[in-house]
């Protein structure tokens, strides 16, 4: 009888590494012989997301570069959650790490060297994040979100690979009747990004549906900016988070406006949605920006840079995309060619080809 592959999947904090590898553990579960287990850094969108499957929280702790203090703190955390690594891979060994990069993946990645258990990572974004060049040079492969070029480090070496993004196709759902905005920061909400949507968002559900998720520290105040509304009051659905919601407003979409995190670049990309990107003007070595602005070079998107982002602005964009069914169309058809999405297939493809007996 054949011995089940025992794989680890690493997760760490945010939607953006919680969904690929919610992804990577569905697929690998219908896979006879394999048995994969999520670890992950016990944040509230883990714990939500990965509420029915087999997994385990691994003790981590950020790095925070701008407080000392923070940073003396996250030293003896990290050392606890090294230990348990520890723990874990020397009784329960697996075969193979899949990693999504991280903090959380740290004390998992550290041991794996240690031990030496093979691991592959996956890096989203145009910029290489600390935990992975960390744990880079020892990997089997390094898939990447983006083309090579795209990338300041050296990724030369054949083990890196560009596989694109790991993200879902949408279930097709009916459209509205009325023209569809959804207006995300991501699985936490952008306050800054709101507050310029609070100020328009009479005027835009006049003439279109909005879904709106505003995080779940906001919803009480986008349901008092709803309540206020004085007509058409169901043209607008405010949600904190919420991963039906979520695919639910992206699959009915005609305009997206988002934060340019890797994770929802891949999804606009892989269901070819038209978008206007505001990147996080405070994500590590601006990762963001660098993202949005590739996809701006190629036409495939509309970039608004946070400090030029005002109800005027913002209200001139979206109506330029949606007053023509052809500049959405050609901006979905952009994003889908300037970027891979299916990297689900690929990561998954050498997974099981370095684990064949």
């Amino acid at each position: 009888m054949k011995k089940n592959k025992k794989i680890y999947l690493v997760s760490s904090g945010t939607g953006g590494h919680a969904a690929p590898i919610l992804l990577m553990y569905k697929k690998l579960l219908n896979t006879p012989n394999f048995d994969p287990t999520i670890l992950h850094s016990g944040s509230d969108i883990e714990n939500k997301l990965f509420l029915n499957t087999k997994s385990k929280r691994i003790i981590s702790a950020k790095f925070d570069r701008n407080s000392t203090y923070k940073k003396l703190i996250s030293y003896p955390i990290t050392l606890l959650g090294i230990i348990q690594a520890k723990a874990l891979l020397l009784f329960k060994r697996p075969d193979l790490i899949f990693s999504k990069g991280g903090y959380g993946s740290v004390p998992v990645l550290f041991m794996a060297r240690f031990f030496k258990i093979p691991y592959f990572i996956h890096e989203s974004d145009s910029h290489i994040g600390l935990a992975n060049k960390l744990f880079a040079g020892k990997a089997e492969k390094v898939f990447l979100g983006f083309p090579k070029e795209v990338y300041n480090e050296d990724v030369s070496d054949e083990k890196y690979k560009y596989t694109g993004q790991i993200v879902n196709a949408l279930p097709k759902i009916k459209k509205e009747v009325k023209k569809t905005i959804y207006i995300t920061g991501g699985s936490l909400g952008a306050e800054s990004v709101n507050g310029v949507v609070y100020k328009i968002i009479d005027k835009l559900v006049d003439k279109y549906k909005v879904y709106h998720q505003v995080g779940d520290n906001n919803i009480l105040k986008a349901e008092e900016i709803k309540s206020k509304l004085d007509k058409n009051e169901e043209s607008y659905k405010v949600f904190g988070f919420s991963a039906e919601l979520s695919k639910e407003a992206f699959a009915k979409a005609d305009l997206v406006v988002a934060r340019a995190g890797a994770n929802t670049i891949g999804e606009i990309a892989k269901n070819k949605k038209a978008s206007i990107l505001i990147p996080y003007p405070h994500a590590a070595q601006n990762h963001q920006m660098k993202n949005a602005k590739y996809l701006e070079k190629s036409g495939s998107a509309f970039l608004i840079k946070e400090n030029n982002l005002n109800e005027k602005y913002l209200l001139e964009r979206i109506e330029y995309i949606l007053s023509n069914k052809r500049n959405a169309d050609v901006l979905g058809e952009k994003i889908f060619k300037a970027i891979k999405s299916d990297g689900a297939d690929t990561v998954y493809a050498e997974i099981i080809k370095s684990n064949k007996d």
